[in-house]
């Protein structure tokens, strides 16, 4: 008998947590308003990137990212990196905030995001550098990698 109250105990536990989980409507869409804002407030830091951008944009937005570094330039302090962007983030007018890290350990943040068609050009500006010496590469932290380019002597990277 006791299991029998322990088990309409259960049943209707689970009728309970039923009705509750159905009640509730499914998370809605961020607004591209809203997002664009929380891309500009962003600060994701090299050690926890990842983890970052999804509590600090929201993990649909970071997962729905797709892109790949096509271009990384060298020019004096200044940094140049192209990407082609697909999905929904090649529509908007704001870009995921990607970092890099220099072959010293500073790690920068994009100051600039350019549009041209679905390629975005990130714009960084390196302190510490050596004026004459060549940057031998780059490590890059974007949604779901990391990646270290080497550069040429003319400070390029072309996939």
């Amino acid at each position: 008998m006791k299991r029998f109250y322990i088990g309409v105990g259960l049943l209707g536990f689970s009728a309970v947590l039923l009705i509750g989980i159905l009640a509730n409507d499914a998370p809605t869409e961020i607004a591209p308003e809203e997002l664009a804002e929380r891309v500009l407030e962003s600060a994701p830091v090299w050690a926890d990137y990842q983890e970052d951008i999804k509590g600090q944009l929201g993990a649909t937005p970071a997962a729905r990212w797709h892109g790949e570094p096509l271009r990384l330039r060298v020019e004096g302090d200044q940094v140049s990196l192209v990407f082609e962007v697909t999905g929904i983030w090649a529509t908007y007018d704001f870009a995921m905030p990607v970092l890099v890290k220099d072959h010293l350990g500073n790690v920068y943040r994009n100051e600039s995001a350019t549009r041209d068609g679905t390629t975005v050009t990130y714009g960084y500006t390196l302190k510490d550098r050596v004026e004459g010496t060549s940057v031998p590469w780059l490590e890059i932290a974007y949604p779901h990698h990391f990646e270290r380019l080497a550069l040429s002597p003319q400070g390029e990277w072309v996939q």
